[in-house]
């Protein structure tokens, strides 16, 4: 992004100006669906790729796995070695990995499927124990996947089993880059992310809900444990935002939802909470910045039903909810991935049957201070700014004329444009001079429907 200065006196012989109303950007879409509906699929992010893997619908369980690229916005398919639900997915420089998984009512699989991103080749290694159930997170350049249950949901057995990937020592198919270890408890289900530099693993079900929670920072290479302020097992969600896990809803003891989200930090070790708007289980939580989405789900873990459309946004940096949004088709059990600018929320099970809709979120991005959308900031967009709010000009982006940031759009905004062009003033905070989210979210950032600067 190009910065240019003029003189301030030619600056102000240009003003004139009045206000338009807010543009109406749609930032929600319905994608192509799945080839095959289904709930409970891994759904993984890899180099600006995700894949939707697995799952099941009534009594199948798929091997499919629908990928999207988000360069050209095309599908493709591939497959899993092995059809099978509840397995465990994150990825790794170039590699996806899916892991373990229930093949059966009484047997679970330990294969992992490796995807390759940089050839377009699958190949496949194995856990140290076959289960399903388990949770994978990366962190510091290690896949780690973690506990689980052997056998299958009618013989499940909770495992403390932990099967870690180093990626810094070989590729997944090199022996010496794996390593085993064990969980503090037996358990599977877990709620599992990555913040900082510290991989979480909370709650989950060893014949109960139990409030366990271990943690591995791979900055020290050891392991601790904490706890949960109640046991938390299935079907919660979990989600890392800087140095932050936030554990959202699931069940309690004796299997009641809840609508508690704990908050760990795992610098200071403090933990704090927040709360959804209502109990919920079987939904799926991800994060764009720091803004996190909790999409979707039911109060209802055996029926699944009813089942909800919300998608809650709260503000990390604040802690505060923005407004909710909806997804097209209520449902739960569904996966989320966030790929370039986009979060997509794909599968799911609406309550009667399984689903293949695949909702994308597209937040959207601009560029603090560069009004006219020309990629370049400079006395132009000041004039562009002082003409949309005075003389009825027209804007594509009103976030990009909040140059202080206080979300109102008024006369200070120019004069604080011409203070950083002209008097050495303060730049504008981010997103400034490169395309960006904004880190203070307000109601503005709503009405950006496409910045010409930006892709």
């Amino acid at each position: 992004m190009n910065r240019v200065r003029t003189s301030l006196p030619v600056a102000c012989a240009l003003v004139a100006l009045a206000l338009l109303g807010t543009p109406a950007g749609a930032q929600w879409s319905v994608s192509t669906p799945l080839t095959q509906a289904r709930q409970d699929p891994a759904v993984v992010e890899v180099a600006g790729q995700v894949l939707i893997a697995g799952g099941r619908a009534v009594n199948s369980l798929f091997a499919t796995v629908d990928i999207y690229d988000d360069a050209s916005g095309r599908w493709s398919t591939a497959s899993l070695s092995v059809a099978r639900t509840n397995l465990a997915a994150t990825s790794v420089g170039p590699y996806a990995l899916f892991a373990g998984g229930s093949t059966s009512f009484t047997s679970s699989t330990n294969v992992i499927d490796v995807y390759d991103s940089g050839t377009g080749t699958w190949s496949t290694v194995t856990l140290g124990q076959a289960r399903y159930d388990l949770s994978a997170v990366t962190v510091g350049g290690k896949a780690i996947f973690a506990g689980g249950a052997t056998g299958g949901p009618g013989t499940a057995v909770p495992s403390a089993f932990v099967d870690i990937y180093d990626s810094s020592v070989g590729p997944p198919n090199d022996p010496l880059a794996w390593s085993t270890t064990s969980l503090g408890l037996a358990r599977g289900n877990m709620g599992a992310a990555a913040a900082g530099d510290c991989a979480v693993f909370a709650g989950g079900l060893n014949g109960m809900a139990v409030d366990n929670v271990d943690i591995y920072c791979a900055s020290t290479g050891t392991w601790s444990t904490t706890t949960l302020s109640q046991p938390r097992m299935p079907k919660f969600a979990a989600v890392g935002v800087g140095t932050k896990v936030y554990i959202a809803g699931g069940l309690l003891n004796p299997g009641i939802p809840t609508d508690l989200i704990e908050i760990y930090d795992t610098v200071t070790g403090v933990w704090s909470q927040q709360f959804l708007s209502s109990p919920r289980v079987l939904f799926t939580a991800t994060a764009f910045g720091n803004t996190i989405f909790f999409a979707g789900g039911t109060p209802n873990l055996g029926a699944q039903t009813p089942v909800y459309d919300v998608v809650e946004v709260l503000d990390a940096t604040t802690d505060t909810w923005e407004p909710p949004m909806s997804l097209s088709q209520a449902r739960c059990a569904l996966g989320a991935a966030r790929v370039g600018n986009k979060i997509l929320f794909a599968g799911g099970n609406t309550g009667p049957s399984p689903s293949a809709v695949v909702d994308i979120y597209e937040p959207e991005v601009f560029v603090r201070g560069d009004t006219n959308g020309d990629g370049t900031i400079d006395l132009a967009d000041t004039i562009h700014g002082l003409s949309y709010l005075f003389a009825n000009g027209p804007s594509t982006c009103l976030p990009a004329h909040d140059l202080n940031d206080d979300g109102i759009l008024d006369i200070g905004d120019p004069i604080y444009g011409l203070s950083y062009q002209f008097t050495s003033g303060a730049a504008p905070p981010a997103p400034f001079l490169g395309c960006g989210l904004d880190p203070t979210p307000d109601p503005l950032d709503a009405a950006c429907p496409g910045h010409g600067s930006c892709p």
